[in-house]
C-alpha cells in the first residue's frame, strides 16, 4: 500500500511593508504546484473597510486553507487572523515551514508611506502605520515563534533581506521538507 505525502504549508509572516507578497510570489513562481493565499487579496475581494468586512475577509481566508493542498499562505503572523490560522493549521496533518521576514521598521514605514493603498483596511493610514510599529515590537519579541513553536511539525526560517539567494535557499528547504 502506498501512502500519499502530507501536504505542505509555507507560511510567510512579517510586518506590514516587509516584502511578504514579493517573497511569497517569488516562491510561487518557482513552485507552481503551490496555491497562493494572501489575507490582503481576501480583503480586496470580501471587505469594504469595515470591521464586518474585515471579519468576512478573515473567515474566507481561513476557509480557503485546504488540508489536501500545498499552499503558500501570507499574513502578518500576529493578531486574530494569526490565531485563526494557527488553529486551522494545527487541525491539519501537514508539513509546515514558517518564514519570518525581519525587515527593519524604518524600511517598512518607508514602503508604506510610498504605497498606493488599495487594500480595504478597517482604519486609516495613520492606524496602519501605528499598527506597523506595534507589530514590529511583537515580532522583535518573538511572538510568532512562541505561538508556532508548540507545533512540532514546524520548521522556521528568518530573513532580514530578500534576494535571489534567499529565495533559492528557501526553495531548497521546501524541496527537502516536502519529500
Amino acid at each position: 500500500m502506498q501512502y500519499a505525502k502530507a501536504p505542505m504549508k509555507v507560511l510567510v509572516f512579517g510586518n506590514l511593508g516587509a516584502g511578504k507578497t514579493t517573497f511569497a510570489l517569488a516562491l510561487k513562481n518557482q513552485h507552481i504546484d503551490f496555491e497562493y493565499l494572501a489575507i490582503d487579496e481576501f480583503r480586496q475581494n470580501f471587505s469594504d473597510g469595515t470591521m464586518l468586512g474585515e471579519g468576512m475577509a478573515k473567515n474566507n481566508f481561513i476557509d480557503s486553507i485546504d488540508e489536501h493542498s500545498n499552499q503558500i499562505i501570507e499574513a502578518t503572523g500576529l493578531g486574530e487572523t494569526a490565531q485563526l490560522l494557527f488553529s486551522k493549521i494545527n487541525g491539519i496533518e501537514c508539513k509546515v515551514l514558517v518564514v519570518i521576514l525581519l525587515t527593519p521598521l524604518d524600511i517598512c514605514l518607508k514602503r508604506l508611506n510610498e504605497r498606493k493603498w488599495k487594500t480595504p483596511f478597517p482604519g486609516t493610514v495613520k492606524d496602519a502605520l501605528e499598527l506597523t510599529a506595534k507589530t514590529n515590537r511583537l515580532i522583535q519579541q518573538g511572538e510568532i515563534q512562541k505561538r508556532w513553536r508548540t507545533n512540532n511539525r514546524v520548521r522556521f526560517l528568518e530573513f532580514s533581506t530578500i534576494d535571489g539567494i534567499i529565495i533559492n535557499k528557501t526553495i531548497q528547504i521546501i524541496n527537502q521538507i516536502s519529500q
